[in-house]
């Protein structure tokens, strides 16, 4: 398959996902708290996982060669492991479950460790962004009937002053490192956010906003796709320690180098 038929497939199982994720918006009732995460509250909800299942039908049935890897699925192999799909099928539960409508699924097409394409879909505003490693990333709107617009090129707003941009902060603040690293790092900027999801704070840096993300805390599977819509529209994205982000970090600047985190 082309990296073009691995990227319709993705998006096509990334509506399907977010027709759910929309139509299960207010059923917050079906919540219950994952076990395996000793840090703040980490939630999944019968919306993630049939969002999950539903990704995974998809992708399965049109790319059967392809492994694949979601949040809570785990890893299913199938032919080729050094292929796989890495797959959030709903990144900012906690917004989700807040009834906040800023979440967003994920998914990210790997070989051997490199994130070649990627895709975000916002389902609620129905904006879906994407990425093909060395081809730029784009967004287009989805239709009623499932049907998409005609791409729309991303590219970052142009290098300014921080104290004209806005911080994005997904930290997790389970120590009082993170604290001290806002101490330090706010009096640059004009204000601070925090919404919840890094995956969507990317795309939207990714479009221009003038914004910076900081992340920590986090899983391959929360950044991968949308790390590479962000670089390819020309952001800097790097780890804490100043490095390329690379699949095992959990750390993330993305939009400018910030130094000394």
């Amino acid at each position: 398959m082309s990296n073009n038929d691995i990227l319709q497939s993705m998006e096509r199982a990334a509506i399907a996902a977010g027709d759910i994720i929309r139509a299960d918006f207010y059923k917050a009732s079906l919540v219950s708290a994952k076990e395996n995460r000793a840090n703040l509250p980490d939630f999944v909800t019968d919306t993630d996982v049939a969002a999950e299942e539903i990704i995974y039908e998809f992708l399965k049935n049109s790319c059967s060669d392809i492994g694949f890897t979601g949040e809570e699925k785990g890893a299913v192999s199938r032919v080729k492991s050094e292929k796989t799909f890495l797959v959030d099928p709903l990144d900012g539960t906690s917004n989700f479950v807040a009834l906040r409508d800023y979440f967003a699924v994920c998914i990210a097409y790997v070989e051997n460790d490199e994130v070649k394409i990627g895709v975000v879909y916002d389902p609620m505003r129905k904006v879906i962004y994407m990425a093909i490693k060395g081809e730029g990333a784009f967004s287009k709107q989805v239709n009623d009937d499932g049907a998409t617009e005609t791409p729309f090129r991303l590219v970052v707003a142009p290098p300014q002053e921080l104290n004209q941009f806005q911080l994005e902060c997904e930290l997790s603040f389970t120590n009082s490192d993170d604290f001290s690293l806002l101490q330090r790092l706010l009096p640059s900027f004009s204000g601070m956010r925090k919404s919840g999801s890094t995956a969507l704070d990317l795309c939207m840096l990714a479009q221009g906003r003038k914004i910076v993300v900081i992340a920590n805390g986090l899983a391959a599977h929360d950044f991968a796709a949308a790390v590479l819509i962000a670089k390819e529209a020309g952001a800097q994205v790097n780890n804490f320690d100043g490095k390329p982000m690379r699949l095992c970090d959990q750390t993330l600047t993305a939009g400018v180098v910030l130094p000394n985190l």
